[in-house]
């Protein structure tokens, strides 16, 4: 599973540079018609603000998450049905030894 998301991502990482590439161009050409270089936006979003803000660094977080309440959830789930079982042979009644299946005769 944890591969599937990596895989989606590195997919989704490659389809957004070469759409950057493309529009890195007609952004230099329209910035340079218009004398606004703040329309660069590609060249401006190159660096996130921050550095855990990449979607490499999200999607990683969220595996890791999932990964991690899942082992929670099966560990809980196994001391719960170990204490389960530990009850119910406690209170289980003891079958008496004394009586003989078997008729006399």
């Amino acid at each position: 599973m944890v591969a599937c998301f990596r895989l989606l991502d590195l997919r989704n990482r490659e389809l957004v540079r070469h759409g950057e590439a493309a529009l890195a161009v007609l952004e230099r050409r329209l910035a340079a018609s218009v004398s606004a270089p703040q329309i660069r936006l590609v060249k401006r979003a190159k660096r996130p603000g921050a550095c855990l803000a990449t979607y490499t660094n999200v999607v990683l977080l969220l595996t890791v998450a999932a990964v991690l309440i899942f082992v929670a959830e099966g560990t809980f789930a196994a001391f719960q049905a170990a204490a389960n079982n530990g009850q119910k042979s406690a209170h289980a009644p003891s079958a008496p030894h004394s009586q003989s299946i078997h008729p006399s005769g």
